[in-house]
């Protein structure tokens, strides 16, 4: 009895301390809590009566009886705890450059583009979303909308991560002179890999990616009389690189 009443004097002193030095630095830290049956819990404990609470999640908690603790430990957080909410929404935002070949003027000059993205993530290694962005070019500007699949292939504070993105485009030309009579948008496809870090209460992740991107420019025709009726329709297949940081909360 006197070794019960010891074991769950040192719980409250523990529980209390914690709870005194560790609130502001509750994204830091997790609270380790082994049982009588061996099994080890995870989370933000508080002392409720007889009773440890044990935040697992932000919306799971078990209760476990003081009783049945062995230890209580503070250890360093567990990034996934906080950063991988799963299954969860997620939002990104992604910023990049483009460059390679395009079958168009200056194949080879870098441009740059941005997305912005939302989704349900299942697990860490499954998440489905839909976004849309901008893809600046010499000649033409396209705005794909797209639908994508990503996820984490290890678990980690550093991770690699793979993306697929995939949906059709809107184009608009810049206008030479009046002549540009209608743009036609296309289809647009972009896998890749990452390299994904979680930080705080947000991840960043850097992407390498395959683009392919297709439009099309139809001119004015052009008379030139006695019936001679010419029409010209430019044809833009983008095959390129792209390099991007994006921002997941």
């Amino acid at each position: 009895m006197k070794k019960l009443l010891l074991k769950e004097l040192l719980l409250i002193v523990t529980l209390g301390m914690l709870h005194y030095s560790g609130v502001a630095q509750v994204e830091k830290y997790l609270d380790k809590v082994t049982l009588k049956n061996g099994s080890v819990l995870w989370g933000i404990t508080e002392l409720q009566n007889d009773q440890l609470m044990v935040h697992i999640t932000p919306e799971h908690t078990l209760s476990v009886p003081i009783a049945e603790v062995v230890t209580l430990k503070k250890q360093k957080l567990n990034p996934q705890y906080y950063l991988k909410k799963v299954p969860g929404t997620y939002y990104q935002v992604n910023w990049g450059i483009t460059l390679g070949k395009s079958h168009t003027e200056n194949p080879t000059e870098t441009t740059f583009n941005a997305s912005l993205a939302a989704g349900y993530r299942f697990t860490t290694a499954l998440a489905v979303g839909m976004g849309t962005g901008i893809f600046y070019y010499p000649q033409i500007r396209t705005v794909p909308w797209y639908v994508e699949v990503q996820g984490d292939l290890l678990k980690g504070r550093i991770t690699p991560s793979y993306f697929l993105r995939t949906g059709w485009g809107w184009s608009t030309d810049r206008n030479q002179g009046g002549l540009v009579a209608d743009t036609k948008s296309g289809y647009y496809l972009e896998p890749g890999v990452g390299l994904r870090w979680y930080a705080g209460k947000y991840s960043w992740i850097l992407k390498v990616g395959y683009l392919r991107q297709h439009s099309e420019t139809v001119y004015e025709p052009l008379d030139f009389g006695n019936g001679n009726i010419v029409s010209n329709v430019e044809t833009r297949t983008f095959e390129r690189t792209t390099i991007s940081l994006g921002l997941i909360f």
